[in-house]
C-alpha cells in the first residue's frame, strides 16, 4: 500500500460507527469499494452510545510504519498516572464531587512520572489535555498518544472543586 491509495479528504475521520466486534481492533476499516481508511483501535461501551469505535487513520498508520521501520522502534509519550472514569472513581477509593460527570479520574501517580513532576495526585479529575475534552481515562490514553515524547502539553484538572492547569513535558 503506497500513499497514493490513502483515503480521501472524506474519509480522515477519527471516530466511526462502524460495528467493531470483540477481537477486532488492529483491523482494517475499509471504504464499501474496499479502499484501506484506518486501522480500527477501540469502541467504546456504553448503554447510552451505539457503535462508537475509533481507528487510526491510514496516513498516520503508514507515517508510524515508516518511523518503526527507519528507527526501529517507536516510543509513546506518558503521564505515569493509574487512572478511572467518574462513575469507578469511589470503587478505586477515590471520593469525587458529584457536580463532577465527566474526566479521567487519578487513582495513583507513580514516582519520578511526568504527573508526579506536575504535582498531580490522587482524586484530581484531568478534563483536558490541550483543546481536546476528556470525557473519561479512554479518551485521555486515545489523545495523549497523538503527541509524542518531549513535546509540551496543558493539563487541565479539577482539585477540591477548583479548575487548575499545569504544563508538562512528555516522558516515555
Amino acid at each position: 500500500l503506497d500513499r497514493s491509495s490513502a483515503a480521501s479528504d472524506v474519509y480522515k475521520r477519527q471516530q466511526h460507527d462502524v460495528t467493531i466486534n470483540p477481537g477486532n481492533s488492529g483491523g482494517g476499516l475499509f471504504t464499501i469499494d474496499g479502499k484501506l481508511i484506518g486501522i480500527n483501535t477501540m469502541k467504546i461501551v456504553d448503554d447510552k452510545i451505539d457503535n462508537m469505535g475509533f481507528a487510526i487513520p491510514i496516513e498516520d498508520a503508514l507515517s508510524v510504519a515508516e518511523y518503526l521501520e527507519n528507527n526501529g522502534k517507536v516510543t509513546r509519550p506518558v503521564l505515569g498516572v493509574t487512572m478511572t472514569s467518574v462513575e469507578g472513581a469511589e470503587y478505586n477509593g477515590v471520593k469525587i464531587s458529584d457536580s463532577i460527570t465527566s474526566g479521567a479520574v487519578i487513582t495513583d501517580v507513580s514516582s519520578g512520572s511526568t504527573a508526579d513532576a506536575a504535582k498531580l495526585k490522587k482524586g484530581d479529575v484531568i478534563i483536558k489535555l490541550d483543546d481536546y475534552r476528556i470525557k473519561d481515562y479512554k479518551y485521555l490514553k486515545y489523545y495523549l498518544y497523538r503527541y509524542r515524547v518531549g513535546d509540551k502539553v496543558k493539563i487541565t484538572y479539577i482539585r477540591d472543586g477548583k479548575e487548575k492547569t499545569v504544563e508538562v513535558t512528555l516522558k516515555d
